[in-house]
């Protein structure tokens, strides 16, 4: 078979696009497309598959808090119609918590996520595992309210009550937990983001960078120290154990924070540059 017979091979989408733009044309290597824009979009459908699991777990969080504090108040009051609402209530959580783990198979089967994605992924469906549980506990208990119900109660409810509020309160706690520690954190990653790309700015005008880049350097690095840490702490025991391999960016983090010039020599830096341009328009 000569060459002009054989069958072109495909071309792959580029993501270098631009790159060859100074390139001789006289070397007849073609321009690549826009066909870079397919990731972004890939990347944007993910974030959004994403997004619709977190709210289905926190809106599978709310139904157990509400059916942990309803299961107890049936107990207190012996009252069977709401312990009969809890047991069927029980049937949406659990619906809900199928839902969770088929969206985040879907989502991995088709967005083939990985590393920090895969693992935050399975973390969501292991928290739509144990609310699930929550659910059919408080469904027991309703259970036995039924049970109950004709019978007087011997004395006055205490700390079985206070137990369950409890429960219900360290439940929104963690839910509250989860949404305002990922706002802080995409606020922290983003202010870090905006300082790398501006001394990146700096250095492509020709500009010195000395104080932009140990600034930069300075508040990512910290930002990562500190993110890594709420993770560790969002997680409890667990964040300490490699399976989630919060742990190990949690180090990666401390070792940003120390490599090339730690982070206090950095301050100095900064602190140098700002007190020299005070004196010299003093």
């Amino acid at each position: 078979m000569t060459d002009e017979q054989r069958t072109p091979a495909p071309r792959l989408p580029d993501a270098y696009a631009g790159v060859l733009d100074d390139v001789d044309p006289g070397l007849g290597l073609e321009r690549p497309t826009s066909a870079a824009q397919p990731i972004h979009r890939h990347r944007q459908t993910f974030d959004r598959e994403l997004q619709e699991v977190k709210d289905s777990v926190l809106r599978m969080g709310s139904l157990v808090e509400e059916s942990i504090r309803q299961a107890i108040d049936a107990l207190v009051r012996h009252d069977a119609d709401l312990a009969s609402a809890v047991i069927v209530g029980d049937a949406g959580i659990n619906e809900v918590q199928r839902k969770v783990s088929s969206m985040i198979t879907a989502s991995i089967a088709t967005q083939a996520p990985v590393a920090r994605d895969l693992r935050f992924l399975l973390t969501l469906d292991h928290v739509s595992y144990e609310l699930e549980r929550m659910g059919d506990h408080a469904s027991s208990v309703a259970k036995q309210v039924r049970k109950l119900a004709s019978e007087p109660p011997l004395k006055g409810y205490v700390d079985l009550p206070k137990m369950g509020e409890l429960a219900a309160q360290i439940v929104h706690g963690i839910l509250r937990a989860l949404v305002d520690i990922d706002q802080e954190m995409a606020r922290e990653v983003a202010a870090s983001r905006a300082l790398v790309h501006e001394a990146a700015r700096a250095k492509d005008r020709g500009e010195p960078i000395g104080e932009l880049s140990s600034l930069a350097k300075w508040t990512a690095s910290d930002a990562a120290m500190k993110v890594a840490t709420d993770a560790v702490q969002l997680f409890g025991g667990t964040g300490y154990s490699r399976e989630t391999g919060i742990e190990r960016l949690m180090r990666d983090a401390k070792g940003a924070q120390i490599y090339e010039g730690t982070n206090q020599i950095h301050r100095l830096i900064v602190a140098d540059a700002v007190l020299g341009r005070a004196t010299n328009q003093s």
